[in-house]
């Protein structure tokens, strides 16, 4: 038997991760799942997961955080019992949020199956710093070589950064803002800053760079500015907002956006130069625009396949690479 686990994939994201798995054959380069374990804290959910009908579909109670945290032993029950072979977190926890994405991946490092999590590993809060330094990065550091393709991070358009490379639509820049901007999340008992929320998006489109900050972070509830630096020299900006819908770059004067598509029914994504006369007010201009990278298909099924071959998009290394500047964003925003 051949088995995934996806935890939080009752509903919303995760759903589409189950459909996903449940979906792959050997034509994508993987061996199929034969079944796929879907997790909810509660019997109704479990109860709601195995009444839609699909043998392949079994629900299993993991539960929420809290001290003594009984998941971790649900967890590796369910792996042990189930021959479970990779396992998606696409969960959030009521009490600690992301930081739930850490609590499970240290509930299975030592069993030897492929984890892939949503971004972030954790939320940069007390809590989610100190189980990402002395949990996490503890065991990283000392089973770094055998970890790095068994655990990894799920960014949506971390697949569209080899494209961008390639292009050298980076090369020779002067003058780079990056800017992720969306709509402002339902309000939660649980608020999430802007930075946990948004940072990593931007910072996936770069190549497997080791990233520095090199510049005062301006914050406040809705918006946040950051500027980095990479290890090749090139100076750019992060700027992070609700309430408009632009995701991409400024290059030079000109402006890129990210977007999503479909054709044929199938989903895709790739990056688009704005026309020159709107790119005073980008942010707000909903236009085609010219492509200017190849398309990437389904980008979450990319990292699914990809991290089930133990070639994740973004490995632990370059994970922990990411965590570490979410965390070191925030402690500079502390400090001011």
């Amino acid at each position: 038997m051949n088995n995934a686990l996806v935890i939080g994939g009752r509903k919303g994201f995760g759903r589409f991760g189950v459909n996903i798995l449940m979906g792959l054959t050997e034509k994508d380069g993987v061996k199929p799942f034969d079944n796929v374990y879907v997790s909810s804290t509660s019997l109704d959910g479990i109860s709601e997961i195995n009444s839609r009908l699909n043998p392949q579909l079994k629900g299993v109670k993991i539960s929420p955080y809290f001290y003594g945290n009984p998941a971790n032993e649900e967890i590796q029950k369910i792996i042990n019992e189930n021959e479970i072979s990779f396992v998606y977190d696409s969960s959030q926890d009521p009490t600690i949020g992301d930081t739930i994405h850490l609590v499970h991946a240290m509930s299975v490092l030592g069993l030897g199956v492929k984890f892939m999590s949503e971004k972030p590993f954790a939320n940069t809060n007390l809590f989610g710093s100190d189980c990402f330094f002395r949990n996490f990065y503890f065991e990283y550091t000392k089973n770094r070589k055998n970890l790095k393709q068994l655990i990894s991070m799920e960014l949506p358009l971390a697949s569209l950064s080899k494209s961008i490379e390639e292009s050298c639509l980076l090369d020779d820049a002067k003058d780079v803002q990056f800017f992720w901007n969306t709509k402002k999340p339902n309000s939660t008992k649980r608020k999430i800053s802007i930075i946990d929320n948004l940072l990593l998006h931007p910072l996936s489109l770069l190549s497997d760079e080791e990233l520095f900050l090199s510049s005062q972070v301006l914050y406040n509830e809705d918006s946040a500015k950051i500027g980095f630096a990479n290890k090749s020299g090139l100076n750019f900006s992060v700027s992070l907002g609700y309430g408009s819908n632009f995701r991409g770059m400024q290059i030079n004067g000109k402006y890129f956006a990210v977007r999503d598509f479909k054709e044929n029914g199938e989903l895709y994504c790739s990056m688009f130069e704005l026309p020159v006369k709107i790119l005073e007010n980008a942010m707000a201009y909903e236009g085609p625009g010219k492509q200017i990278l190849p398309s990437v298909a389904n980008p979450l099924k990319q990292s699914l396949v990809r991290a089930i071959q133990g070639k994740p998009i973004i490995d632990s290394d370059r994970a922990v690479s990411l965590q570490y500047i979410l965390n070191e964003t925030v402690q500079m925003l502390n400090y001011e």
